[in-house]
């Protein structure tokens, strides 16, 4: 098993790291400040204004306090390391970066407010870094899930907002809590079940049993180690606390799958072989029938749309009678009209005979008489 762990963390990004370089140019480890560290007291300023020179990663930045550099640690938020000389690359380290640097370029005024303890025993001055308008932007960090909220006692201020916060980032699967990133915890649960249901030989599911041993190593350790200080209020919550029973839950469905060679070695590997072959009995039948009642399903709707197709075609058309036939089928061909005859008008009498004379007609001009 020690192989197949050294074996996996050449397949996970090392403990939830992205493969990248280091340097130690830029800024110390992030520890938890000593018990010696500088104490505010009620003499010193609980709260100053500063303007912003640069970001350092994604908790840590450079101000220019009157007139002076001062590096500013943000307090009770956590980010994944970018520049620890010891560490590699963490998940979401560089966009932590980054959001930071959107959120506070150089030149924003920011306000800063200090804890019980003002400094660390790196000279770092600890503070909630406010903008003008009120923002704060330890807060927001945890709200879009690249941090999560520490507590290095004494200093405590403002761990209710970032946890309240780094919750919000949980619910709403964003950031190092999303499904969606590579690196992230849920990411890696989810490519490891996949992974382990697509496994063609059992090397490769023994390889992937161990992948899911250091998973769950991690996923018990991020509350206590503090390489997993960016992860420790993420460990205790019920989020995280389920992602590890699904997790063992996983690891043991398959390891089911493997013979136990200490079995063998004291003679009743027979007898897990009879249980396993039993189970496979079982799921096959379950398969069987699961098929059956899925073909007898398609097979009665099917027979149903067939039922309809013909019922769709007999539904019964108008019909059109033809004209009734006449009552007389050969009738007479019908008689011509009677032509008009025509009488010649009747001549009309000279009323005054061999007269030819001179003729004077009377009003209308029908009748005459001799002209005097």
């Amino acid at each position: 098993m020690k192989t197949g762990i050294r074996r996996a963390m050449l397949v996970i990004p090392a403990l939830l790291l992205v493969v990248g370089c280091s340097s130690t140019d830029e800024v110390q480890p992030k520890p938890e400040p000593s018990a010696t560290s500088q104490v505010a007291t009620t003499t010193q300023a609980l709260s100053a204004s500063a303007t912003v020179k640069r970001v350092i990663d994604g908790d840590t930045i450079e101000v220019d306090d009157s007139g002076k550099a001062t590096v500013i640690r943000l307090l009770n938020i956590d980010t994944p390391e970018t520049k620890h000389p010891n560490k590699t690359v963490q998940c979401l380290g560089p966009e932590a970066t980054e959001f930071l640097e959107r959120k506070l370029p150089a030149g924003t005024q920011v306000h800063l407010e200090y804890d019980v303890q003002k400094k660390d025993k790196y000279d770092r001055t600890l503070a909630g870094v406010f903008l003008l308008d009120g923002e704060f932007v330890n807060e927001e960090i945890a709200r879009s899930g690249f941090g999560t909220a520490v507590v290095f006692e004494p200093n405590s201020k403002f761990y209710a907002r970032v946890l309240n916060a780094q919750n919000m980032a949980i619910n709403t699967k964003t950031g190092l809590f999303s499904p969606d990133i590579a690196c992230s915890i849920p990411a890696q649960i989810n490519a490891l079940q996949s992974r382990m249901e697509s496994a063609q030989t059992q090397e490769e599911l023994n390889s992937l049993l161990s992948e899911a041993d250091l998973l769950i190593e991690i996923l018990e350790k991020v509350p206590t180690d503090e390489a997993f200080a960016h992860l420790a209020s993420y460990g205790a919550t019920f989020a995280a606390q389920k992602q590890l029973i699904q997790l063992k839950d996983l690891k043991s469905k398959y390891v089911q799958t493997i013979p136990a060679q200490s079995a063998v070695d004291d003679g009743i590997a027979g007898e897990t072989n009879t249980q396993h072959d039993a189970v496979e009995m079982e799921q096959l039948a379950a398969e069987q029938q699961a098929a059956a009642q899925r073909i007898a399903a398609e097979q009665a709707e099917a027979a149903q749309a067939e039922a309809d197709r013909v019922a769709a075609e007999q539904v019964v058309q108008p019909e059109y009678a033809p004209a009734p036939a006449p009552d007389n089928p050969n009738p007479e061909p019908a008689q011509p009209a009677p032509q008009p005859t025509y009488q010649e008008p009747a001549p009309v009498q000279e009323p005054y005979p061999n007269y030819t004379g001179p003729r004077c007609y009377a009003p209308g001009g029908k009748t005459w008489k001799p002209c005097p």
